[in-house]
């Protein structure tokens, strides 16, 4: 099942904000939150990469010293 994707959450709540009248303290304050939000949520995709990076490297490395390790017990 094809589900379309949705525009980011600032884009969807902006319409709303402005038909509010966004001009008030506590929906910029709110807005400001949500931004907040977003940009952590967005270092934490990229830590996660990384780390996923690093444990391929980690497990190639694993693999590697398996082999090596199972030639020399075999003595070739």
């Amino acid at each position: 099942m094809f589900v379309p994707p949705r525009p980011p959450l600032t884009q969807s709540l902006t319409p709303i904000i402005l038909q509010s009248g966004g001009g008030n303290a506590k929906t910029a304050a709110i807005q400001a939150q949500i931004d907040d939000t977003v940009g952590i949520m967005r270092e934490n995709i990229t830590k996660v990469a990384e780390r996923g990076e690093r444990l391929d490297s980690l497990q190639d490395k694993t693999d590697t010293l398996a082999v090596s390790a199972q030639g020399f017990r075999t003595g070739g």
